[in-house]
């Protein structure tokens, strides 16, 4: 309700107010279970509210609590949300150790299909493609063979914008044109946002420039009207592109305008760096050398992340393209160490191993 109502603000005043019981550690106990919820909801709230690095905070408190009440369901609940506050902040590591703990849990009562199409989500991001495929296509498989049109809208947005990101627009296309038929079926208005998003920027792609400003234009108003930050943003950035195809630079530069606060206060780290990389394009065809290398160097960091592999892929490749045709050094960032890092637990995903069974029954 509090996603639909976009209510996150509200529910925010209202909750911080108990914070200080809810985050009182030694009041966490069995029977307790309600806390974890309340703590769930304050994350919740500030998720939907723009602020994923807040919303991480609440949803680590809250998976501690129902780890301590034994509450299973709740732990990989709490776990799974905080994977998806916590990619959007770059912290992509972390959100797949998160997802992974997640899916050891193992409890039969929660949804297994939600996990694998997190990390589905997580691979697509660090550009391992073929995994990633492979995990969202069988969770889209699931949903379908479960009934569960609002989950088979949501892993076809996913795959359409793996299928994006893999420069495939063809087939993006036709899998947001799949998730807004079933989002309108649905009547779910962060689905139907995403959606458009997602087809507006396939249609770009495609060289279709009218369609794909309609198709934008909806999703930002739509964003703005229920606060879907992530989405406003993403449309911002492919609305701006399409303006510098038609090489209306002065307004690409005020669509990107509206990046940069809401980018910097979630933080958006990864939307943050696409921004910069159309502003590279902007400064660059306008003549503006310096800004379009100073632009590309800071998507170049903000792609970066932990460091490959636990970086955005998409983002960091084409910071590194606009660098080398402005003929400009990529920074130096610190590579990943592992021995900064929590381990993967017990050795990660085994798809061959641990879905077999559900494998053959998605094909048969």
């Amino acid at each position: 309700m509090l996603t639909k109502l976009s209510a996150g603000q509200v529910a925010i005043e209202l909750l911080e107010q108990l914070s200080p019981i809810l985050t009182e550690a030694s009041l966490w106990r069995k029977g307790n279970d309600f806390k974890s919820l309340a703590l769930f909801a304050l994350a919740l709230a500030y998720d939907i509210s723009g602020q994923p690095n807040k919303a991480s905070r609440y949803y680590e408190l809250a998976s501690k609590m129902a780890e301590s009440a034994e509450d299973y369901w709740q732990l990989a609940n709490c776990l799974c949300n905080l994977a998806l506050a916590l990619w959007p902040c770059g912290n992509l590591h972390a959100a797949e150790r998160a997802a992974r703990r997640a899916l050891k849990i193992r409890d039969n009562r929660f949804p297994k299909t939600y996990n694998v199409q997190i990390l589905g989500i997580l691979f697509a991001i660090r550009g391992e493609s073929s995994s990633s495929d492979r995990l969202l296509g069988w969770t889209r498989k699931r949903y379908t063979l479960e009934n569960d049109a609002r989950s088979e809208g949501a892993a076809s947005s996913q795959l359409a914008q793996n299928h994006l990101w893999l420069d495939q627009a063809a087939e993006a296309l036709r899998l947001a044109d799949a998730a807004w038929k079933l989002a309108q079926f649905q009547q779910r208005e962060r689905d139907l946002i995403r959606a458009a998003r997602i087809k507006g920027s396939a249609e770009l792609r495609l060289g279709d420039l009218t369609s794909a400003e309609h198709s934008l234009q909806a999703a930002i108003a739509r964003a703005r009207s229920v606060g879907f930050v992530q989405e406003e943003l993403s449309a911002l950035t492919a609305l701006a592109e399409l303006n510098l195809r038609r090489k209306q630079y002065d307004a690409a530069l005020g669509l990107l305008e509206q990046v940069w606060s809401p980018a910097e206060r979630g933080p958006y780290p990864l939307w943050h760096a696409d921004a910069c990389n159309v502003l590279a394009q902007v400064e660059g065809q306008r003549g503006n050398i310096r800004a379009a290398v100073e632009a590309a160097s800071t998507a170049y960091r903000l792609a970066w992340c932990d460091g490959p592999p636990y970086a955005y892929h998409y983002g960091l490749t084409n910071a590194r393209k606009h660098l080398q045709e402005l003929e400009s050094v990529e920074p130096r960032l610190p590579p990943f160490d592992p021995t900064r890092f929590p381990p993967m637990p017990d050795g990660g995903l085994n798809f061959e191993n641990d879905f077999k069974d559900d494998q053959e029954e998605v094909d048969g």
